[in-house]
């Protein structure tokens, strides 16, 4: 349910992300990249965060944690070592990186968990809202 409402705001939001930027005015539209990076990691977040739930609802805690941390901690390595290099883009960076960890986390998860995932659904689910 969740990918059906941010799917289109993302996919909306990282096509034009200079017109929704310019709204906050012209100094903002330089942060275009760093947007559009954010917008495509949340994809990642909204998949991750369904599994995490369904995790914590099966009081399977330890493959919440084990799936943050391995979100959080490629982050936070990364803020520290990126951002007084590139600033923004590599702290945007650092969060999409987190965000691929933290999936490939999930997708270890996923079968211990008992859950079996439909790709066919899955990838209808992701673009048909676009």
């Amino acid at each position: 349910m969740d990918v059906a409402f941010t799917m289109p705001i993302v996919i909306g939001t990282s096509i034009f992300p200079g017109e929704i930027l310019g709204l906050l005015g012209f100094s903002y539209k330089s942060s275009c990249p760093v947007l559009e990076i954010v917008m495509l990691s949340s994809l990642l977040l909204v998949s991750m965060a369904t599994v995490n739930n369904l995790c914590y609802a099966y009081k399977k805690y330890k493959y919440v944690l084990l799936t943050r941390l391995a979100a959080s901690i490629p982050r936070l390595v990364l803020y520290l070592l990126l951002t007084p290099i590139w600033a923004s883009t590599s702290t945007a960076l650092s969060f999409a990186i987190g965000s691929v960890t933290g999936v490939f986390a999930t997708l270890m998860i996923v079968p211990r968990i008992g859950l079996n995932l439909d790709w066919k659904k899955l990838i209808k689910i992701f673009f048909v809202p676009c």
